[in-house]
């Protein structure tokens, strides 16, 4: 603020400069529904019932208000610099550090995000080991669960069965449902050997190698999300192959420079 005030340093330069800091939000974020939850619990103590009131009569805010705060900064940062672009003339001396700061905080507000996504879905792994009995070898560090559902299988050869399945980043895992919400494993698919196919708006084929399965769903939207899932899912893992090639191919190209 003072090298605001001193006409020191513009806006966009400031918020260029601090962009890369916001990443430490990511913890606050992932841990935040967390906290919420122990909020809620702590909320039906009449000791902290207390303490809230006079938090409020003192500072005019409940501490639910500070929880929040720093998760809807970051958006009104960006926010903030969009309508200051708006309202600024393109041939102002501050435009275009203005525009590259926009672009920055969207990013790392893109960044966060990800990294948000990426640790709720590796919870779900996590949460999905104590409902199934799975393979130790399944529940790895670089596994994460994206999706999950009802529906009926059937395998080539074999009777349709009701299952319950988990898209995973590398697997398709199948199981069936026993009682209580616990399920039993029983098959899984490597995502690298399948390739999937319409088949009408109640199902989908799932192909690896020479065999396939008819994929049952309730609705014509339920097969939708299942197939643009793993499609959405085939893709990423061409390209995260597509880049780790790219890598090596690099490296190789600068050892080999370095060496003669």
């Amino acid at each position: 603020m003072e090298q605001l005030k001193n006409k020191q340093e513009s806006l966009g330069k400031i918020f260029l400069n601090i962009a890369d800091t916001m990443k430490l939000y990511i913890d606050y974020v992932n841990k935040f529904e967390s906290a919420n939850v122990i909020f809620a619990e702590l909320s039906n103590d009449k000791f902290f019932q207390s303490m809230e009131q006079k938090g409020m009569e003192l500072t005019g805010k409940y501490l639910r208000d500070y929880l929040i705060t720093p998760i809807q900064r970051l958006p009104r940062y960006q926010l903030a610099l969009e309508t200051i672009i708006k309202h600024t003339e393109p041939t102002h001396e501050h435009y275009e550090s203005l525009l590259k700061a926009k672009d920055k905080v969207q990013s790392v507000n893109i960044h966060i995000n990800e990294k948000k996504r990426d640790y709720e879905n590796r919870l779900r792994l996590l949460e999905l080991a104590t409902r199934i009995e799975l393979p130790s070898y399944i529940v790895a560090p670089h596994r994460v669960c994206i999706f999950e559902g009802k529906m009926e299988m059937e395998k080539e050869g074999e009777e349709k069965k009701k299952v319950h399945v988990y898209l995973l980043n590398d697997l398709w895992i199948i199981t069936e449902e026993k009682n209580d919400n616990q399920f039993v494993y029983v098959d899984k698919i490597a995502l690298n050997d399948l390739s999937i196919a319409f088949v009408s708006q109640a199902s989908f084929i799932l192909t690896a190698g020479n065999v396939s399965w008819n994929c049952y769903c309730a609705t014509p939207f339920e097969v939708n999300k299942w197939v643009n899932a793993i499609e959405d899912t085939l893709k990423s893992n061409e390209l995260h192959d597509l880049l780790g090639e790219w890598g090596d191919y690099c490296s190789f190209v600068i050892s080999s420079h370095f060496v003669r």
